[in-house]
């Protein structure tokens, strides 16, 4: 007869369940209201399987008792397990009782709220077994007795220090939830108000499976994620490291829409996963400098590496279309490919690792101020470049897809330069225009534009 809460919904949703049984629904041009509907044992059920809020209890029972005498007799089953197992106010209990006398079972619910013993629901705002002591903590000996934690109280949960929790915790009316040096290993999901920010502080055990579904915003301050093999958020998820300690192994951020590990100690880690279409930003962080990091980039949708060493990379792809800024990156690994960008900042860097760089493909590419630049510079393929204060020396031929393009560069080439520009099907050698044109190269760029450069 004992009906536990397996779907848990909040007051107010129960509240708009019970509408049409408490004052009729809304009408179609929403100025008066229909006739009320007899409540059905079905939807009872349903309620005590979503609640035990006291308020609740109370409206669902007296929509029962509204119903002549020969309908209430098919909610005896409601009626009892109402209060089996279920802590109900004096108030719930009295109508209750009226209930089951009337329909000749009033002995039975009195020997049912005789029962002391087993594990009880509570009325909220209360833990489903167990209340809030003085200090704001959880019942720590209840807490982690039990399998399932329900509770309605507004604001912020604190769930820190406990050797054990249960595997499933629902604080539909938490907006903020603290997990400090509490062990989760058995913690199957977690259920906040939606749009919850949830704090993990120290936290030395995980769990496999994780569900977090209901969460905006996910603060952390730990080291490895590892051990959690199957994570559920929404797509919208952030992710916010608060730790000032290094990040070390391999570390699963599959999980986040957004990861952001500006200026964090990295050089400890061996590999970090990110998930599928992943915002990345690693602006200025430390990242290990001998070789066997593990960094997959290929198919997140932004990527951030301003001011990064990539020394440790073996590798470094970028997915079909993919944003990506490293402005003032070092030291490229030789597998270096961003044929596949759509907008690739590379100002300010020095380009001395690339014996012959890709770049994208109809993408945008940015490389106002880098230097050491390769001796063949292809531009062709990409749709708009931007050469503002770029170092030529050294570079041997420079090929633009078209004058537009090589217009719209804002490109600067020394007097000295000797190097052959093609300008789409035109070809010139910058040295020979310049003997022929008093070394301008307003001119030499004339000469080519004139001949009919696309």
């Amino acid at each position: 007869m004992f009906e536990d809460i397996v779907d848990f919904k909040s007051p107010l949703a129960i509240e708009n369940m019970l509408t049409p049984y408490k004052k009729g629904c809304l009408s179609v041009d929403k100025k008066s209201r229909l006739p009320k509907e007899p409540i059905t044992p079905d939807v009872c059920m349903e309620i005590l399987r979503s609640t035990n809020y006291a308020r609740n209890i109370k409206d669902m029972l007296l929509c029962i008792g509204e119903l002549p005498e020969t309908e209430q007799a098919q909610f005896k089953d409601v009626v009892l397990a109402s209060f089996t197992q279920r802590e109900q106010s004096e108030s719930v209990l009295e109508i209750g009782r009226k209930l089951a006398e009337n329909g000749g079972y009033g002995a039975l619910l009195s020997e049912i709220c005789s029962l002391k013993e087993g594990r009880f629901l509570c009325s909220e705002p209360k833990l489903s077994y167990g209340e809030l002591t003085s200090n704001n903590q959880f019942d720590m000996e209840i807490v982690q007795s039990i399998n399932k934690l329900i509770y309605t109280g507004q604001g912020m949960a604190p769930l820190m220090s406990y050797s054990k929790l249960p595997e499933e915790i629902l604080l539909p009316n938490c907006s903020r939830v603290y997990f400090s040096g509490s062990n989760l290993q058995g913690v199957k999901r977690i259920s906040c108000a939606q749009g919850a920010e949830i704090y993990f502080d120290r936290v030395a055990y995980w769990p496999q499976n994780l569900d977090l579904s209901s969460c905006a915003k996910i603060w952390l301050d730990l080291q490895d994620l590892t051990p959690i093999k199957d994570w559920r958020y929404p797509e919208n998820t952030l992710v916010f490291f608060t730790n000032k300690k290094s990040l070390y192994g391999n570390v699963n951020l599959s999980a986040y829409q957004e990861v952001n590990l500006c200026e964090k100690n990295l050089k400890a880690v061996t590999e970090i996963k990110f998930r599928k279409s992943a915002k990345v930003n690693l602006r200025e962080a430390q990242l290990p400098t001998q070789k066997g990091l593990k960094m997959d980039f290929s198919q997140c949708a932004e990527v951030t590496l301003i001011g990064c060493d990539l020394a440790g990379l073996e590798e470094l792809k970028f997915a079909s279309g993919a944003w990506a800024d490293l402005c003032s990156a070092v030291n490229f690994p030789k597998k270096t490919d961003f044929s596949q960008c759509g907008t690739l900042y590379l100002t300010n860097c020095s380009l001395r690792d690339f014996d012959n760089i890709v770049l994208p493909k109809n993408g945008r590419v940015n490389l106002a101020g880098c230097h050491d630049l390769p001796k063949v510079m292809d531009f062709s393929s990409c749709s708009q470049v931007n050469l503002k204060a770029c170092q030529w020396k050294g570079v041997q031929k420079v090929i633009f897809r078209d004058r537009r393009q090589m217009e719209n560069s804002e490109v600067s080439f020394p007097d000295d330069l000797g190097a052959e520009i093609v300008v789409g099907n035109e070809t010139e050698l910058m040295a020979k225009a310049k003997q022929s044109s008093g070394n301008s190269l307003g001119r030499f760029l004339g000469k080519i534009f004139a001949k009919g450069g696309r």
